[in-house]
């Protein structure tokens, strides 16, 4: 007997909360009772199939129906009674008998022959203005994979070679490859976008897609557990158009509604794929994947002179190796520009090492995502601009797949926390804007926001700005703590209304650490304006460490408009300059400690210190016109004084002759006695002290001298 399907012959089921209904029941009964009435495996009805049918892990299952009317009913695989269950009145197509004249119109519509079928059957729109047209065209308007042999949408067979089948014979072109044109005069296939009905693919070859070729999966699960090549879909390397050709594949294409599932491996063991990547693209422009999830793979590979790429709404979970490259390729030196990553989410990345993205060549766009890595989020090895905003950052380490403890780096620069390369970055620009950083390492690892690594020559300072972003640490007492900036190379740029807050109870923050010894030891040159800095109060160790080194550090930067709460150490200060800063800190002494030569001194003016006694170093130049600094300790005259703050009591009537070196530009000595000073030493005037009468002296750093105010 002929069975019958009531519509498409496979049907995907899902459960109240519209996820698949996997292992779900699909009882058949003969219509209005609970007696069972057998449907079948297939169009030739000689097979019944089980009742229940059993729905797989995707809730789909086949149905054939024979004659009669049906009552089906769905149960869940523990049998929970569905919605909108049991439906009645479910019939076969009823096929008419017919004359012999009608019989022969039948068969000419049930042909395929070239003419007959869908040709014979007109369609026109209501629409005004509309064309008649016949079904045979207007089905020429949408391409559907399953149309082509060797497509298998139960995904129990390898598909490659059908789809391959299928993209050929759309595009006029062999695995990829066509011919035709000249560069001024171009010829490219014709585009085309490819309808793949729900179902699951296997694919463990390579598919080679030409210029316009795009792919429209409605859910579709891509399965390449199996697939041991260097890509999924891709550019087919043979492939040599004429010098000057932009693309060599998929651009204007659109990859969109997938579900890709790749080899699942052991946490922290082996297993893992991380030799295939998903979408190998070179020199091309316009790609564009949007609405796809991606498990347990890697996405995609850009070469050369790739242009306005576009990665939108992609999630990927438990990702491996490297997630997206960008590298130069295609015969030009140049890598892809203006490459776009908007609305993503990735995630769950403890389950392999993963770095997010690696940059060897171009320039990227990554706004409106979730980023969480437990390795590295950026690898920036190559010129070029990096942009991104409005994103947040989950920065966690994981001990599913690390036997030893290692770094958490979001911006990674010239190569890594352990080697170094020999291609310096000349000038990389990294922007960030309206970011979240929160960083949660546990145990005994280091977190880097960036990390800067010996380029091994000299080279450029890397500009990087940060604006309206929230830095956050809350990593526990066992992690090694958080460096926001570790530099090996110089960097400038600006630190803008960004917020820096050390929530953890016990590991310190440090913002800049430039202590290294290397042929390029790092310095910051920024502009830092509007931040604040807060740091847990905590015992045992530095809440917030500004500048943690005693090296050339913070160079000819300008500190303006900040509020620091229990933040410490200004250390390796050359050249710079705080003015109009708040400093909060009643468990912690900020400390200001310049190396700079008598022409780059720091200034240290116009702040407010509150519950703290701020410490200044040696070398600082001008400390002036600060609120709540402390008086210094009372001196007693002698021929030579060293003065212990910017203001301090004098006793005695001993003669001054000097004034030792110290750490200020400025100093006000109040007379307790009548004291006097003369000209022996290096003070430029003789002077006569009154009795609490402020004494000011001004330091000329280029004749060396103080000069009294009376």
């Amino acid at each position: 007997m002929t069975a019958y399907s009531p519509s498409s012959y496979i049907f995907r089921f899902t459960d109240s909360n519209s996820l698949p209904l996997s292992g779900g029941k699909l009882y058949t009964y003969i219509s209005g009772t609970s007696t069972p009435l057998a449907t079948y495996t297939d169009a030739t009805g000689s097979v019944a199939a089980a009742n229940p049918i059993i729905l797989d892990s995707y809730g789909q299952c086949q149905i054939w129906i024979g004659t009669g009317t049906y009552r089906f009913n769905l149960t869940s695989s523990t049998g929970v009674q569905q919605p909108d269950y049991p439906i009645d009145g479910i019939v076969a197509p009823v096929v008419a008998s017919a004359s012999s004249a009608s019989a022969s119109v039948l068969s000419q519509l049930a042909s395929t022959s070239v003419g007959q079928g869908d040709s014979l059957i007109g369609v026109k729109s209501s629409l005004i203005g509309s064309l008649a047209r016949t079904q045979h065209q207007k089905n020429q308007d949408t391409v559907y994979l399953t149309d082509f042999a060797g497509v298998d949408l139960t995904g129990t067979t390898d598909s490659t070679a059908g789809i391959q089948a299928c993209v050929n014979a759309v595009t006029g072109t062999t695995n990829g490859v066509w011919s035709g044109g000249t560069v001024n005069n171009p010829s490219y296939p014709t585009p085309v976008n490819i309808k793949v009905p729900y179902g699951t693919l296997t694919i463990n070859g390579t598919v080679y897609c030409p210029v316009g070729c795009s792919f429209d999966f409605d859910g579709t699960v891509i399965n390449i557990a199996a697939n041991t090549n260097a890509s999924v879909f891709s550019y087919n390397p043979s492939f040599a158009p004429a010098a000057g050709w932009w693309c060599y594949s998929i651009p204007n294409t659109v990859f969109r509604g997938a579900r890709v599932i790749g080899k699942y491996g052991t946490p922290g063991g082996t297993g893992w794929n991380t030799t295939t990547v998903l979408w190998l693209i070179n020199r091309m422009s316009y790609f564009h994947a949007e609405d796809c999830t991606l498990l347990y793979t890697q996405a995609a590979i850009l070469q050369g002179d790739s242009y306005l790429c576009r990665f939108w709404h992609v999630n990927i979970y438990s990702p491996v190796g490297i997630i997206f490259t960008l590298q130069a390729g295609g015969g030009t030196a140049a890598g892809p520009n203006d490459c776009e990553f908007c609305d993503a989410h990735i995630e769950e990345s403890e389950v392999y090492p993963t770095t997010i993205f690696t940059v060897t060549s171009g320039s990227i766009n990554v706004h409106d995502c979730y980023l969480e890595a437990c390795s590295t989020f950026f690898n920036l090895t190559y010129p070029g601009s990096t942009f991104v905003y409005n994103c947040e950052f989950g920065v966690r380490d994981s001990v599913n797949w690390s036997g030893s403890n290692g770094s958490l780096t979001v911006f990674m620069v010239n190569g890594s926390t352990s080697t170094s390369t020999t291609t310096p970055n000349q000038w990389l620009d990294l922007t960030t804007v309206n970011c979240g950083f929160t960083f949660a390492a546990d145990p005994s690892w280091t977190a880097y926001l960036m990390f800067v690594a010996d380029p091994g020559v000299a080279a450029n300072a890397i500009q990087t700005n940060f604006t309206g972003c929230e830095f956050t640490n809350i990593s526990n007492a066992s992690a090694a703590g958080v460096t926001l900036f570790k530099l090996r190379q110089a960097i400038t740029g600006t630190l803008s209304g960004c917020e820096f807050w050390n929530a953890s109870s016990a590991v310190p923050m440090t913002i800049f650490d430039t202590n290294w010894t290397s042929i390029n030891t790092g310095s910051v040159s920024m502009a830092i304006n509007g931040c604040s800095f807060v740091g847990q109060a905590k015992a045992g160790s530095d809440p917030i460490l500004f500048m943690a080194t005693n090296l050339v550090g913070f160079f000819n930067g300008a500190v303006t408009g900040n509020q620091f709460l229990r933040t410490t150490a200004f250390q390796g200060l050359y050249g710079c300059s705080f003015t109009g800063n708040t400093f909060t800190n009643p468990n912690y002494a900020a400390s200001f400690i310049d190396n700079a030569t008598v022409a780059n001194r720091s200034l240290i003016t116009d702040n407010v210190f509150t519950g703290i006694a701020p410490s200044f170093g040696p070398y600082l130049g001008l400390v002036k016109d600060n609120l709540g600094v402390p008086l210094g300790g009372t001196v007693a005259s002698a021929s030579a004084i060293t003065p212990t703050g910017p203001v301090f009591h004098v006793t005695g009537t001993s003669l001054i002759s000097t004034i030792q070196a110290n750490s200020y530009t400025q100093i006000t000595m109040i007379p307790d006695g009548i004291f006097t000073t003369n000209t022996g030493g290096n003070i430029a005037i003789a002077s006569t002290a009154v009795v609490n009468k402020a004494l000011i002296f001004t330091y000329d750093p280029t004749l060396s001298k103080w000069y009294p105010s009376y």
